[in-house]
């Protein structure tokens, strides 16, 4: 089982989430926030042919997410190639590339690694740090899990929801298919800012348990930042 859940420290004032989140990952990994010029800049033609019909909200957001991907993989030593967009228009990494992008409105970001350098798994998820509605309260979140972000002003409400994205991220690749909210429970960390899952018996979808799991939050008074990873023979002994 997880650890209990826990409690949460604020982050610094002042200094990017991504930036902060930099300085708490594995140094394999680069973290790249869209740069405003980066919402407009036209990408390679193969990926402008992906949103030749798209409206213009979708072309600023593609165009910053792949301008923000190839960044960072530029920053690991690499040349930038062309990141086209598979059946569910997940990006489809080029080959030596693990990646994982999100955006929400103004924030776009990419966390890139190189698939030799101890990263298996990457996911990353983007919030805005804004109330959770009611609906999606029994949706999101199991019991413990609710009764932690109540009883805790001081935590924003979509990190959970946010975690969670990030971690689907992550583990599909592995897991080959959907699974919901409730089929995982969160634990959070208030010294190291880092979460854990574990499946919940009453899931839907049987989840794995990946050993060398970690994840990891960030949030200020506008967004939630979180990114999780796995590393290499991670699959727990039962699902071998």
């Amino acid at each position: 089982m997880s650890r209990p859940l826990g409690e949460s420290r604020g982050c610094c004032s002042g200094v990017d989430l991504a930036d902060q989140m930099q300085k708490m990952l594995p140094a394999q990994i680069s973290l790249v926030k869209a740069t405003p010029t980066m919402w407009c800049s036209r990408v390679f033609s193969e990926e402008e042919t992906l949103i030749e019909h798209a409206l213009e909200k979708r072309k600023r957001e593609f165009r910053a997410g792949r301008n923000s991907a190839h960044r960072a993989i530029r920053q690991l030593g690499l040349k930038a190639e062309p990141i086209m967009s598979g059946q569910h228009r997940e990006p489809v990494w080029p080959p030596g590339i693990v990646g994982s992008l999100s955006h929400t409105e103004n924030y776009c970001i990419a966390a890139c690694c190189r698939s030799n350098a101890g990263i298996r798994m990457l996911g990353v998820d983007v919030e805005r740090n804004l109330p959770l509605g009611d609906d999606l309260w029994s949706y999101v979140h199991t019991p413990s899990e609710t009764v932690l972000l109540k009883s805790r002003s001081d935590l924003p409400q979509r990190i959970v929801f946010s975690a969670k994205e990030s971690l689907f991220k992550c583990i599909y690749p592995f897991l080959g298919r959907y699974f919901g909210f409730h089929d995982v429970e969160l634990s959070l960390d208030q010294k190291t800012q880092r979460f854990d899952y574990a499946p919940t018996d009453a899931g839907k979808t049987k989840v794995p348990r990946l050993d060398g799991f970690a994840g990891y939050y960030v949030f200020d008074e506008a967004h939630v930042l979180t990114v999780c990873c796995i590393c290499p023979d991670s699959v727990s002994s039962e699902q071998k």
